[in-house]
């Protein structure tokens, strides 16, 4: 009994001492509560049904990914945590979603990411409707806009010489949901890769 009790003892005291590293388990930095903050103020106070809130969505064997994204929105696949979309019984449209994470356009392999960011932009964020556009830090470059009733976000940065490409992405097929697009915008320049 004695020796059970010592066991189990230096058990529990070695685990929460640790040996000084951080563990995969442990708690990983949240985004800046003052960028949180930022996001939710461009909510529009009419809108009561959507908050922001700093996650990890972090496919396995790939980094961290630190994003602001919608509470309650969850991934639809275990594959790509950071493609998150509301409960279906939310009826916010069928293709509304908020995508943070990284892409390749075919194979994984260095390319002219400058041009296969300048293509996904385009597709994403067609030229029709109120467009708007700027450059971020890194190589990124972020543009949205509304069209046909529908809200579209769409960033991207990159790294020459890098195997993929890292992005953030929202559709909004919700008119109240449209209202807050700068939210949705404001979450995106937020991703932290």
């Amino acid at each position: 009994m004695q020796l059970r009790t010592t066991v189990v003892f230096i058990a529990v005291v070695a685990s929460a001492c640790g040996d000084g590293k951080k563990s995969d388990n442990a708690a990983k930095p949240a985004a800046d509560s003052a960028a949180v903050a930022a996001v939710n103020a461009k909510i529009p106070a009419t809108l009561t049904t959507l908050k922001f809130e700093a996650r990890e969505v972090t496919r396995k064997g790939h980094s961290a990914i630190h994003a602001i994204a919608p509470v309650g929105w969850q991934a639809e696949m275990d594959a790509f945590p950071g493609n998150l979309a509301p409960a279906k019984t939310a009826n916010l449209g069928f293709m509304t979603g908020f995508d943070v994470g990284t892409g390749c356009n075919g194979t994984c392999e260095p390319k002219d990411w400058k041009a296969v960011i300048e293509d996904q932009i385009k597709k994403a964020v067609p030229d029709d409707g109120l467009i708007k556009d700027e450059p971020l830090p890194n190589n990124g470059r972020i543009r949205w806009g509304i069209t046909d009733g529908d809200g579209h976000v769409y960033a991207a940065w990159y790294t020459d010489g890098a195997r993929e490409y890292k992005k953030c992405s929202a559709w909004l097929d919700d008119a109240g949901l449209v209202t807050a697009i700068d939210a949705f915008v404001e979450a995106c320049k937020a991703a932290k890769f």
